[in-house]
């Protein structure tokens, strides 16, 4: 069980419930929050397998949140509904209790990023590089509204929640936001950080970009899995698209 402290500051930077626009239910579904806690030996080692196992050539740098980002060893975009489809399965398999994404490096290589090839790390290099575990924390209700048409009904387009920080890195000055899946969403000038909510059982694929119109290089991929909010993604977001 985690101290108290620990979890009132991560609850600190959740934001507040949301009312819905007057034409929508304001779901009372269920989110689970996560916070840091310390990695897990076996987690890690599972992880570190998985992704050498796909046989793909990948490095890895580890961000002052903790978390872990994958990166293409040669300079190619992530698509991990394709080319690195077995990544994604490894990182489904973690990301309860890892903060992982992958990044593309088309412009801005394995090198420049401070990644290292995954063949040389070990359960001790993350730590000592200070990756963390994750662990649930508690619930608190969604703040994306729910149409009156049900969270999952067949040929509905599904939404997420995003809650954008214009001000600063630690997403607590909340801006909320509901989004359609499958289309891009964006702004003229980049929110400095960001996190997203999965208001529905399926898993949500999200991708952001540091340039506008979810097109370019060097964009980010991650999942959060069903019903949970995911983490604070802490650099520049011009533009943004998820899908179930």
């Amino acid at each position: 069980m985690f101290p108290s402290a620990i979890r009132s500051l991560v609850l600190a930077s959740l934001p507040l419930v949301v009312a819905a626009a007057s034409d929508a239910t304001v779901s009372t579904t269920m989110l689970t929050y996560f916070g840091p806690t310390a990695l897990s030996a076996e987690v890690a080692s599972s992880f570190l397998g998985c992704v050498n196992a796909t046989g793909d050539s990948y490095g890895l740098y580890v961000e002052d949140t903790g978390g872990i980002i994958v990166v293409p060893l040669d300079q190619r975009r992530v698509d991990l509904t394709t080319t690195d489809a077995a990544l994604l399965q490894c990182i489904l398999a973690s990301n309860d209790a890892m903060y992982l994404a992958a990044e593309s490096t088309e412009v801005h290589s394995a090198t420049d990023k401070g990644a290292v090839a995954l063949d040389g790390v070990s359960y001790d290099w993350l730590v000592a590089q200070g990756t963390t575990g994750k662990q649930a924390l508690g619930t608190k209700p969604a703040s994306s509204p729910l149409t009156s048409r049900g969270a999952d009904a067949v040929g509905v387009t599904q939404t997420y929640g995003a809650y954008l920080d214009s001000s600063g890195r630690d997403c607590t000055n909340h801006d909320h936001h509901t989004f359609e899946e499958n289309s891009c969403h964006g702004v003229r000038q980049a929110y400095k950080s960001a996190r997203f909510e999965n208001t529905h059982g399926g898993t949500l694929h999200m991708e952001i970009w540091p340039h506008h119109d979810c097109d370019k290089n060097d964009s980010r991929t991650f999942v959060i899995t069903g019903l949970q909010i995911g983490e604070c993604q802490k650099k520049d977001v011009f533009s943004w698209k998820g899908h179930y």
